[in-house]
């Protein structure tokens, strides 16, 4: 992740966005851990 965010940098982009499913903790908790911050919420409902 420093890697990408470093190179992302030096290509000049200003902004890094990931895409996690709600229920992979362990992303969402490393991702905040790295001062991402949680921006979008999106609701799905399946039709039967």
């Amino acid at each position: 992740m420093r890697f990408a965010e470093k190179w992302a940098k030096e290509q000049g982009y200003g902004t890094i966005v990931l895409y996690v499913f709600a229920n992979n903790k362990k992303a969402r908790s490393l991702y905040e851990k790295m001062n991402y911050t949680e921006e979008t919420i999106k609701y799905v409902k399946i039709l039967d």
